[in-house]
């Protein structure tokens, strides 16, 4: 959430909304970018981002769930253009700054494993299902992705 009120604060809302996208659907960045140049669409119904093979990593088209605040980013991000490389490595390089105190491993990617570690902890998702929404062939992927966090071994501790 720091992070999405920094780039606000910073007038940089393309770079929020592509934040929020990641973190709550797991796209890779190139996968936005995609959507930014209108390579990627947003379902007729509005429940998905529709990848196809030509934009990602594996080379398989899939489907990305949206919810009302994916959706809502996703939809301001759709066609607009406004990404450039430059752009993009100037705010997040003034963010790894401000935001992660100089923290040069905190690169764009981590929204990805932030919403890995989401679905597994905080929504106890299969990590099947994780691997799917990710886009992962394998399942020792993901498992480098999603990492536990204290307090949900704690709670499976108390329900043991």
């Amino acid at each position: 959430a720091e992070l999405i009120v920094y780039f606000r604060d910073e007038g940089l809302e393309w770079m929020a909304d592509m934040v929020i996208l990641s973190l709550k659907t797991g796209a890779r960045k190139g996968e936005v970018v995609a959507l930014i140049d209108n390579e990627v669409v947003i379902s007729n119904c509005g429940h998905w981002l529709v990848l196809t093979p030509e934009v990602t990593k594996t080379n398989k088209g899939r489907n990305l769930p949206l919810n009302d605040v994916s959706r809502a980013a996703a939809q301001r991000l759709a066609g607009t253009g406004v990404y450039s490389k430059r752009k993009f490595e100037c705010a997040w390089a003034k963010a790894q700054r401000d935001v992660f105190r100089g923290d040069r491993s905190a690169v764009y990617h981590v929204c990805r494993h932030t919403a890995a570690t989401t679905l597994v902890n905080d929504l106890a998702v299969p990590t099947v299902i994780v691997a799917d929404i990710l886009g992962h062939a394998s399942l020792s992927t993901t498992l480098l992705y999603a990492h536990s966090k204290p307090y949900a071994l704690l709670y499976i501790a108390s329900h043991m």
